[in-house]
């Protein structure tokens, strides 16, 4: 009971901040629970264009060469996209960028409207996942 709490609590402040990743609880042996992380969403392709594709991962490149080593893009979901659309349930397509920064996984979420230009989208993050 006390773990599903701390999860709601967790998760409503991850809401607040637009975070990606939501607690989870896990039932261990007896009367003992862990909370662990994950990305949430439901995987699907893209509905951004191939230009706005490759601006937004210029960015992210961009951020990451200033906050650290960057080595590349890594699959979430697939392979092909790098990275897949992560449903937050409304009109806007949020997509979770998940990078391998110096071995440790670092995510962007992208905001964008579908059928805007390549230049309008908006980066949030990076996001890391807590143990």
């Amino acid at each position: 009971m006390r773990a599903t709490n701390v999860a709601t609590d967790l998760n409503y402040q991850a809401a607040m901040q637009e975070n990606p990743y939501r607690w989870f609880v896990v039932d261990l042996e007896g009367d003992r629970a862990a909370l662990e992380q994950r990305l949430i969403g439901d995987v699907a392709s893209s509905k951004a264009t191939d230009s706005k594709e490759q601006t937004i991962l210029s960015k992210l490149e961009e951020l990451e060469a200033k906050n650290g080593p960057y080595n590349k893009t890594k699959p979430e979901g697939s392979a092909n996209p790098p990275a897949g659309v992560l449903d937050f349930g409304n009109k806007q397509s949020y997509r979770a960028w998940v990078l391998d920064s110096g071995g440790k996984e670092v995510v962007y979420t992208i905001e964008h409207a579908p059928g805007t230009k390549d230049e309008e989208f908006k980066v949030k993050g990076p996001w890391q996942k807590r143990s």
